[in-house]
């Protein structure tokens, strides 16, 4: 029988986490409104910051929160700390050498030279993507496990300069729009600053081509995960084709014929690469008469899968019996939908995820995965900065790396 008084230990450990995580998000979102206004000039540099007692009543949060917001623009050097003192606003050195606003439609304000030399006012290399995280995710997301082995390769004794990196938050990932203009902003932020390099994993795939184009002949700039069209800069990805190939093929040598694949409605090489993946091995398998079953699932938590229902409400002799899903969140998603339609992994249908940042499915069982090695896409973006910042005139690279496939309990012999 459970002990009451550590269980009541246990579950205010888990409020007190909770809490903390709320109070950071917090921080965050107000060190991002603090940021837009000093950087746009609503904020001059060496006016004071506005009162804590102003600004906790204009954006509803407590002190604390506002502090918290403070040090963040400090560690940015956006604003100077001094004890019993209102924090003053401060533009870094480096950050006066382009206009104060820039955007997608203002690109004329940064110089498209021919010849470029680059000469960065900061030792700092910008990693620009999503935090990301969730209640299924390894304790260390995807965007920390980058981060670490960007510093780690910066940071490697023998390097000319001591170097180090700083995580530049997207906050989160909404429609084409809200991703294009919260990544211009921190683009030109990260320029204006003058940071040595600026890594960026990009979600608005669609827009801001010609300033990432330009932003890449201003700084070393490593693409990680997605390529954009027209675009011109080093790029870390992995292999995503033949790890969803060796992964089908997995499955085919359980036993399982009828295999779906879980998709999103993303016009991105990483999407289109792991699909196929699946054709290939599902052809080369069964021939090329034999019809793939790809299932495109809605790019939001829709309460309904209409597509996906169908399928899986099908007879046992018709339906699948194997899922790979394009990502570990589209298998927690599938695997709470297969429970609904009382369909239970893996005793009836094996599901196979990717990316590793999902050790366990909301049932409980562990999801069988394709990892991606992180730490090694931080190394290699940037010895890509390191090598750019060196000889800027080399030609660009495209590097893919390898994947390891994840053996655990969701999958199973047909």
């Amino acid at each position: 029988m459970p002990d009451p008084q550590s269980t009541d230990n246990t579950a205010a450990l888990d409020n007190g986490a909770r809490d903390r995580a709320s109070s950071s998000s917090a921080a965050r979102r107000v060190a991002t409104i603090l940021r837009e206004r000093i950087l746009s000039g609503q904020y001059a540099p060496g006016e004071w910051l506005p009162a804590e007692r102003d600004l906790t009543e204009e954006l509803r949060v407590h002190r604390r929160i506002v502090r918290a917001a403070a040090v963040m623009l400090a560690n940015e050097d956006l604003l100077v700390r001094r004890t019993n003192c209102r924090p003053v606003v401060n533009i870094p050195t480096g950050m006066q050498q382009l206009p104060q606003h820039v955007d997608a439609t203002d690109i004329d304000a940064l110089p498209d030279e021919e010849t470029i030399a680059f000469a960065p006012a900061s030792r700092t290399v910008a990693l620009l993507m999503c935090r990301g995280g969730g209640v299924f995710e390894l304790e260390g997301t995807a965007h920390q496990r980058i981060d670490r082995g960007i510093t780690a390769r910066l940071t490697d004794e023998g390097d000319n300069v001591e170097r180090q990196t700083q995580f530049l938050d997207l906050e989160f990932i909404g429609s084409e729009e809200e991703n294009a203009a919260r990544e211009a902003f921190h683009i030109s932020y990260a320029l204006r600053r003058g940071y040595a390099g600026i890594v960026f994993y990009p979600y608005a795939t669609e827009s801001n081509i010609t300033m990432v184009r330009a932003a890449a002949k201003r700084v070393p700039f490593v693409l990680i995960d997605r390529r954009l069209a027209g675009v011109e800069a080093d790029y870390v990805g992995i292999q995503n084709r033949a790890a969803i190939y060796d992964a089908t093929n997995r499955l085919i040598d359980l036993g399982h014929k009828r295999i779906a694949f879980l998709t999103l409605p993303q016009n991105v090489n990483t999407v289109y690469d792991r699909q196929q993946g699946y054709i290939q091995a599902m052809r080369e398998a069964f021939g090329p008469e034999r019809q793939e079953l790809i299932l495109t699932i809605p790019d939001h938590d829709a309460k309904s899968w209409p597509v996906f229902n169908a399928v899986f409400q099908q007879p046992a002799g018709k339906r699948p019996t194997a899922a790979i899903c394009v990502n570990d969140h589209i298998a927690v998603r599938a695997t709470d939908h297969l429970d609904e339609l009382g369909l239970r992994v893996p005793t009836d249908v094996s599901i196979m995820g990717f990316d590793n940042i999902v050790t366990k499915l909301p049932n409980g069982v562990a999801l069988s995965t394709i990892a991606q090695p992180y730490e090694g896409i931080g190394r290699t973006a940037a010895d890509l900065i390191l090598r750019r910042l060196e000889k800027p005139l080399l030609e660009h690279v495209d590097i893919e790396l390898p994947c390891t496939f994840v053996d655990r309990d969701s999958i199973r012999p047909i």
